[in-house]
């Protein structure tokens, strides 16, 4: 048996999950509480790869491929968890899923153990205004707006985790 170096990054495999006559693939990497990343098929960047690098290292990171131009993305997200039997997962949007997240946990907050918005300093959308988006989310709620880098997120992930009493 050979021993890993303590940093070293956990394999990345695919599979397909099915639900409500809807396929859905996805990368998953890691182990430890399920984190949900909801992003653009465009947002595979090296920056966005190096936050699920660094998720992997403390979660079990799973990145579906939605349809951007699916009706009911929410939908999407719903049928993909309910074929995975997965509940109580960190729901993780990036800006441009910001409408897609808060609508899914408008439909099925049981699922969600709490929902983290991102928006990174330099991506081209405006810088959402977060006024309200508490009274949305019904479900514990962190916005993370002007990171420079993805990387930035896991600290205040872990704080928030950690004062809501997440194990």
């Amino acid at each position: 048996m050979t021993n890993s170096p303590p940093n070293s990054q956990p394999p990345i495999t695919t599979a397909e999950v099915r639900a409500h006559a809807q396929v859905t693939r996805y990368t998953r990497r890691g182990s430890g509480p399920l984190v949900v990343v909801v992003q653009r098929e465009a947002e595979t960047d090296a920056s966005w790869l190096a936050l699920v690098d660094a998720l992997a290292l403390g979660y079990r990171v799973l990145v579906p491929e939605l349809p951007l131009d699916h009706p009911d993305p929410a939908g999407c997200l719903t049928a993909f968890l309910e074929g995975l039997g997965a509940f109580g997962v960190i729901i993780m949007a990036t800006h441009a899923r910001w409408a897609a997240a808060l609508a899914f946990a408008q439909q099925a907050p049981d699922q969600i153990a709490c929902l983290v918005l991102v928006h990174c300093t330099g991506e081209h959308d405006d810088v959402p205004d977060c006024t309200g988006l508490h009274r949305q989310a019904s479900v514990p709620l962190l916005v993370i707006r002007d990171v420079e880098c993805p990387e930035a997120v896991l600290t205040p992930l872990t704080r928030f985790r950690s004062n809501a009493g997440a194990g």
